[in-house]
């Protein structure tokens, strides 16, 4: 479990220094990233730039042409577990000047990524008050493009009742997992909010898709919440990594 925190902790930590990274064009009317996964690190620039709740979602990466091994990069000592990332790439999006809308500059991002990747890789949901980014095709082991549904569609039943928000999560990957036949861990979470703030789910005890519980609780809690579901090759489980979206300034 230990190896499998720390994993978590790297692929956060390598997306979200590519982001930070990332460089704008024209002051503000281009925006462009360098990442293993760009479609996350641009969704985070996007976020800390206009303060949207944009939630992401991998695919599960599958073809070695798509990953890349980085352990000699960054493994600590010889001989441990090896670290498997995406193939890292770039992406732009411009037309940022001014106040740009949120759904035409995400579809403009997707429509630009899914050029460069040769297939509708991603595709927007919008559900409540939230946009969605998830897969939608992605190569497998053999190298052909096959459907790749996002796992939060899988439909669960969490139990009636209150608890707090980091328990409802725990809950909700656990069933994922099931329903999905994908092992879902709890990632990188902001800990004191999740395990301070209580919650109910008003659909409790009917199933509905993972995501749709994911979107109430977020509603329900009074924080600017986002999510960030990442595959980790390598081990082949998804971590759910939740973040506070900064407020405009």
């Amino acid at each position: 479990m230990k190896n499998v925190t720390r994993k978590i902790r790297f692929a956060m930590m390598l997306c979200a220094a590519s982001a930070a990274y990332a460089m704008p064009a024209h002051a503000q009317q281009a925006l462009s990233v360098h990442d293993p996964r760009p479609v996350a690190a641009m969704i985070l620039e996007l976020e800390t730039r206009y303060s949207w709740q944009i939630t992401y979602e991998d695919p599960p990466y599958a073809s070695a042409a798509d990953i890349e091994d980085v352990t000699a990069r960054y493994a600590r000592s010889p001989g441990g577990a090896r670290i498997l990332v995406p193939k890292a790439g770039s992406l732009s999006v411009s037309g940022l000047a001014g106040a740009p809308r949120e759904s035409a500059t995400i579809a403009q991002m997707l429509t630009s990524y899914n050029e460069l990747a040769g297939a509708e890789a991603f595709r927007l949901v919008k559900e409540g008050e939230l946009y969605h980014v998830v897969p939608n095709k992605a190569h497998d082991e053999s190298g052909a493009l096959r459907a790749a549904p996002s796992i939060l569609e899988a439909k669960i039943a969490v139990r009636p009742g209150q608890r707090t928000m980091y328990d409802l999560l725990d809950e909700m990957c656990n069933k994922v997992s099931r329903a999905s036949g994908m092992k879902v861990l709890l990632g990188t979470v902001p800990q004191s909010l999740l395990r301070n703030t209580s919650t109910t789910v008003g659909t409790a005890g009917r199933k509905e898709t993972a995501r749709a519980v994911l979107d109430q609780m977020i509603a329900q809690s009074g924080a600017r919440l986002s999510w960030q579901l990442l595959y980790d090759p390598g081990d082949k489980f998804y971590a759910l990594n939740l973040h506070v979206v900064p407020e405009k300034i």
